[in-house]
């Protein structure tokens, strides 16, 4: 599995899991951050990895 294949597993199981707003970002200045996403109770949540 590459890793843009990875991030959108992600988005899918964030999805899956009541998450909204559910997207992938990345680049310079992302913070580390892959997925970014509201929780179903209106947290903002945020998924990363290592290479």
């Amino acid at each position: 599995m590459s890793g843009g294949e990875f991030e959108d597993f992600v988005v899918d199981l964030c999805r899956r899991d009541g998450c909204t707003e559910v997207r992938r970002v990345g680049g310079s200045h992302d913070d580390g951050a892959d997925v970014l996403g509201c929780l179903p109770d209106g947290r903002a949540a945020r998924r990363g990895r290592r290479h």
